[in-house]
């Protein structure tokens, strides 16, 4: 069991977990505390809830950011304010249910193929998220936008080699009774 929290430890460890700053930054303030430690204690002992800054805020920094007009996606926001995307998923799915914003379009990343929602300010309809592919229906796309000729090359690459023939070796043929030793085994 480790050391027992001073009355001062835990008043710094709420203010810093009140504070928009991480707390990995600023856990010189707990000398002798671990990050680890710090998170425990904070969230099961104190009882102070999830480490983020207020909705509020991070809502006024991607509607700062947001006020030009331009479509940008969760990742380029998050980016753009140094906030985590969990934090700039929640506010802005919240404006699109408020109807200050909107999404304009869905786009595949390149990583997996997950479909990335791009955000606009402004009141309108948003674009429903579009149904999943099959894989038929993505390999018909690939074909498509390959062309024929550059698919079929594409394909001779990628085929499989055709089996090729091994010379046939007499003890195995006796061992599993294949060709002249097939009448013996029987």
């Amino acid at each position: 069991m480790g050391k027992r929290w001073s009355p001062e430890e835990k008043a710094i460890l709420t203010k810093i977990w009140r504070s928009p700053r991480l707390l990995k930054t600023q856990m010189d303030l707990l000398p002798g505390r671990t990050y680890d430690t710090a998170i425990q204690h904070a969230t099961k002992v104190l009882k102070l809830g999830p480490k983020c800054p207020p909705a509020s805020q991070v809502f006024r920094l991607a509607d700062a950011l947001m006020d030009d007009k331009k479509v940008r996606s969760i990742k380029q926001i998050s980016d753009l304010t140094g906030r985590s995307l969990h934090q700039i998923r929640i506010v802005l799915n919240a404006a699109v249910d408020r109807g200050e914003y909107r999404i304009v379009r869905w786009h595949a990343s390149a990583s997996g193929g997950e479909l990335q929602a791009f955000y606009k300010k402004g009141k309108g309809p948003s674009k429903p998220r579009p149904a999943r592919l099959t894989p038929a229906e993505r390999s018909r796309r690939f074909r498509e936008r390959l062309g024929r000729k550059k698919y079929k090359a594409w394909r001779s690459k990628y085929r499989s080699p055709q089996a090729i023939a091994l010379p046939r070796d007499e003890l195995m043929d006796a061992l599993y009774g294949r060709r002249e030793y097939a009448q013996v085994a029987a």
